[in-house]
């Protein structure tokens, strides 16, 4: 949906699998569902005025 060059796309993939494995957090949460690689992707905005 965004375009994602491959090679970023695969970098990201390959930090998901790294994680799930006991590696570096990337603070996607990834998981598998039936048998694919999925993640959470969590924002939040925050609007103040004075």
């Amino acid at each position: 949906m965004t375009k994602t060059d491959d090679e970023t796309s695969s970098r990201i993939v390959e930090d998901l699998k790294n994680e799930l494995s006991g590696g570096k957090e990337t603070w996607l949460f990834p998981f598998y569902k039936e048998d694919e690689l999925m993640f959470y992707h969590t924002y939040f905005k925050i609007i103040g005025s004075k």
